[in-house]
Order: structure tokens, then sequence, then C-alpha cells
């Protein structure tokens, strides 16, 4: 049931990448994340957040009238380990972090 709302939080084409990140950070999905359950899946309230090296999500089932859905709070990923080098080789998340750099770069100083 963890998993299957876990994969729910992210696109489809984002988990191989994500259970990626969790294997080099922290020897895969369920070896050293903490999860907690709030309330009951399907029954009402429901709130799931899991933690662990370099992630932590949070998964809300209607537990906060003011939140429109849970989701990242932290992603990281440190794929060579504590020898990351200048282009994050393996680094899932380096793509959007390229991305969004390009997009700052095109702002002016007021809009940065």
């Amino acid at each position: 049931m963890v998993r299957a709302i876990y994969e729910g939080l992210f696109n489809p084409d984002w988990i191989p990448r994500i259970d990626k990140q969790l294997h080099d950070d922290g020897g895969g999905y369920g070896h050293s994340q903490s999860i907690a359950l709030f309330g009951h899946p399907g029954e009402g309230k429901f709130e799931m957040v899991m933690t662990g090296r370099h992630m932590t999500v949070r998964v809300d089932g209607r537990s906060n009238d003011q939140m429109a859905f849970g989701g990242p709070i932290f992603h990281g990923h440190a794929a060579s380990g504590f020898d990351e080098k200048p282009n994050h080789p393996g680094n899932v998340f380096w793509p959007q972090a390229v991305a969004a750099n390009n997009i700052f770069e095109m702002l002016d100083g007021k809009q940065a």
C-alpha cells in the first residue's frame, strides 16, 4: 500500500529516477527511509510522510483543507557519493537544475 501511495506521488516517468536516487543515497526504496502514516487511506483525511537521505515527500489526502496536494519537500542526489563532480554525472535532478538556471539567467536584475 505504501509503495502504491509513493508511486502515485510522482509522474510515472520519474519513478525509475527516484528509485535510482533512493538506491544511490540509501540502499533502495524501503531500506533507510522513515515512513509515517496519519489517518487511514481511503477513509477521510490521510497523510503520508516519507523521509530519508536526500528525500522528504509528503502525500496529503485531504488532511489540510488549505492545501491542494502534498509533494516533494526536498530532493537531492549524491550519485557519485561525496566525490561530486561539477557536472554532477548520474544525478537524476541535474537536468532540472540546468533548466532552472537557464530561466534564471534570462531574468533582469529586478526579476531575479
